[in-house]
């Protein structure tokens, strides 16, 4: 029983890592309205209610 779930995972395994060792995926270049925010100058502050509602 062991050794069969640990073929088992060993299969899963080889499986999930040969279907992701393809090409590298290109890199995000986020969206144009972030890439515009990330233009804006100055300091930038936020309060967060943290959930709290106040």
């Amino acid at each position: 029983m062991k050794t069969n779930l640990i073929l088992i995972t060993l299969s899963i395994l080889s499986s999930v890592l040969t279907t992701s060792a393809g090409e590298p995926s290109n890199p995000y270049t986020g969206s144009s309205e972030f890439e515009k925010m990330k233009t804006l100058a100055g300091d930038w502050q936020a309060k967060a209610d943290m959930g709290q509602g106040r």
